[in-house]
């Protein structure tokens, strides 16, 4: 067995982990104008939140965005919380030696096929029209679909995109030493992978919505992680980290999707 396969195995297990723990929040459709009922949770899940989230969210994007990460810390208190934490800050600390598992493209050499191909399902060019479709041509579970995918991909890129920018950190083909960090930089935006938070909060909502389809979404989001490090766009924890922003940010949009549903455009 390649280390692509090894470490594709890998990745794809540690998404479907995260995802099965986001479950146990049970999102299952409910129309926009129904209330939720007892039987709609599943045995042992805490209720959904309510809040004072604005129902015209493109009228007030600050107001939504803070209501959306309410008690967001909790995700923190999950049992897997301390060890993924964990876990990351040791990535952090050898992605050199991680690199050398992956195929990695050396300067001036080409970018691979398997990183080619799959770059494009976390690219927002490819996944922003794919709500459209579904939203537009979709029936009523379609568009609520839609909307919670969009709400979560939206509210990890928030996270992911700014915390790019305050440690301003060198891709793998920028830094052919030491990795780098240049602190607040629009230039240096490595850490984490944005690519990886996308596929990572698609794939937990897509699951969410469609069970039976889950562990495509989730192989499919491992295969984007493998890809943007094959491609030197990202150092393995760049990918591991972007993973859990998508986590976090489709896991919020799980806890107020009661509110999330109701948005109008």
């Amino acid at each position: 067995m390649s280390y692509r396969s090894i470490a594709l195995i890998s990745l794809a297990g540690a998404l479907s982990t995260s995802a099965a723990s986001a479950t146990g929040y049970g999102l299952s459709y409910l129309p926009a104008d129904a209330s939720p009922t007892a039987s709609s949770a599943p045995s042992g899940a805490p209720p959904a939140i309510h809040s004072s989230m604005p129902v015209y969210p493109l009228r007030h994007p600050i107001t939504t965005f803070k209501e959306l990460n309410r008690n967001g810390e909790r995700v923190f208190r999950q049992k897997g919380a301390l060890p993924y934490v964990a876990l990351g800050m040791i990535a952090l600390a050898n992605d050199r030696k991680t690199e050398k598992w992956f195929n990695v493209a050396g300067p001036g050499e080409p970018t691979p096929k398997f990183a080619k191909t799959f770059n494009h399902f976390g690219d927002g060019k490819v996944l922003l029209p794919a709500m459209g479709v579904m939203y537009l041509a979709g029936r009523t579970g379609e568009r609520d679909t839609a909307k919670l995918w969009a709400a979560s991909v939206l509210n990890a890129t928030v996270f992911s995109q700014s915390i790019k920018m305050l440690t301003g950190k060198e891709r793998p083909n920028q830094s052919p030493d030491a990795i780098q960090y240049h602190g607040p930089s629009t230039k240096y935006d490595s850490f984490p992978s944005g690519h990886m938070t996308a596929a990572t909060a698609s794939a937990v909502i897509l699951g969410h919505q469609y069970p039976k389809a889950k562990l495509g979404f989730y192989a499919l989001a491992a295969c984007v992680g493998i890809a943007r490090i094959e491609g030197a766009n990202h150092w393995p924890s760049d990918v591991y980290w972007g993973a859990g922003a998508g986590y976090y940010g489709a896991w919020q949009v799980i806890r107020h999707k009661d509110d999330v549903l109701r948005w109008r455009f």
